[in-house]
């Protein structure tokens, strides 16, 4: 990954309120640099309430949502100033995010722009590969847990060539793996490593004949429009996009139970005009998808979060992205490939940076009392 700087149409600079290390929040608090750039240290460095050794304190950005040291050409004034090695971690390692949960690993995100054009430049499927990395990090992180790293090693590798079996729509892709981790669920939980390996033992023949999913629900996607103009009304990137989604496609009409349904045809066409528009968006959603799986070390989203939890906030994920881009293309928001990207670089911000997984459970328990599963939202993944 190589950070396009200055020339960045939407700097990570810009709509993110940076946590920093006390050690890091000390080491900025006492350095010695330039009067301005000192100035805008000291307006931006906020200690957090209660905050804890590794999330201490905060860059607190002005009144645009903008880093205080970010300069007008779109560069770091600290970085320009002192030097790469006096920045905050994340601020020297973003996009790139090291793990250590179980094994140490390392991908980039998908709210960064630049990522996302690397990604869509490369038509071939992700893979891991080892590769010397060396980070300077600080503060408390989890000590690779050697026991259930094969195990852990294994599921992942599994997950993402599912996430990518091209010979599956991707919603029959995260059907079998919501089946997988169904099974692997119960073994995962006991921390039953040969348990785990022999599940997955069966799940190439799962995947190969995988089940395609049924016809979309309104229901579910109805959901999704509710889902996505909350998320909308939280998150000021994703507002544009999201204005209206609710009245669009939340209300049943005639034919509320099969593909007649007024809401589903309005997906559908705007599915096609988003296909005319980018004909490999089937092959940027997985991309995007097995990106995402790398980033956030799915299917272990949280230590004791269930596995099937995870493929339901997949799948949710899947659909709102699918909602999105649809409906954004069909009134006529989307031009060109910067456009596409812009957007799928927003909502991004909202699903990787946040608590993503815990607010949709809130909000689907919020808007419906029945139960929800990686089944009902599958469908709306496909374009």
């Amino acid at each position: 990954f190589t950070c396009k700087g200055g020339q960045c149409r939407h700097s990570c600079c810009c709509g993110y309120e940076v946590n920093i290390t006390m050690t890091e929040y000390f080491r900025l608090l006492g350095l010695d640099c330039p009067p301005p750039v000192r100035d805008a240290l000291d307006r931006a460095l906020l200690v957090r309430p209660g905050g804890r050794e590794d999330a201490y304190a905060t860059l607190f950005p002005n009144w645009e949502g903008d880093c205080r040291l970010h300069r007008a050409d779109g560069y770091c004034a600290l970085q320009g100033a002192c030097g790469e090695k006096v920045l905050p971690a994340v601020c020297r390692y973003y996009p790139r995010s090291p793990r250590t949960d179980f094994v140490p690993e390392c991908a980039c995100a998908n709210a960064c722009e630049g990522v996302l054009e690397q990604l869509f430049a490369s038509g071939a499927p992700l893979r891991q590969i080892a590769v010397p990395l060396r980070f300077a990090l600080e503060g408390g992180r989890p000590a690779p847990d050697a026991a259930f790293a094969p195990a852990y090693r294994a599921v992942r590798t599994a997950v993402l060539d599912g996430i990518q079996n091209r010979a599956l729509p991707l919603s029959a892709r995260l059907l079998a793996l919501d089946g997988l981790l169904a099974a692997l669920e119960a073994p995962v939980a006991r921390r039953d490593v040969p348990a785990v390996l022999a599940a997955l033992g069966e799940a190439p023949r799962a995947a190969a004949t995988g089940q395609p999913a049924g016809p979309a629900a309104p229901r579910a996607l109805a959901a999704a429009a509710a889902l996505l103009q909350n998320f909308g009304s939280r998150y000021a990137t994703l507002a544009p996009y999201t204005e209206g989604l609710s009245a669009r496609f939340g209300v049943a009409g005639p034919g509320s139970a099969d593909a007649q349904n007024p809401a589903l045809t309005e997906l559908a066409a705007g599915s096609r005009a988003a296909l005319a528009q980018y004909p490999a968006l089937p092959l940027y959603m997985e991309q995007l998808f097995a990106n995402h799986i790398l980033y956030t070390g799915f299917p272990f989203l949280e230590r004791g979060r269930p596995l099937r939890q995870s493929a339901l906030v997949l799948a949710v994920a899947c659909a709102l992205l699918r909602v999105l881009t649809a409906a954004n293309a069909a009134d006529g928001r989307l031009h060109g490939q910067d456009a596409l990207v812009d957007l799928f670089a927003f909502f991004f911000r909202a699903v990787e940076f946040t608590s993503f997984g815990r607010n949709v459970a809130v909000l689907l328990r919020g808007l419906d009392s029945g139960l929800w599963s990686a089944a009902d939202f599958a469908p709306l993944a496909d374009f």
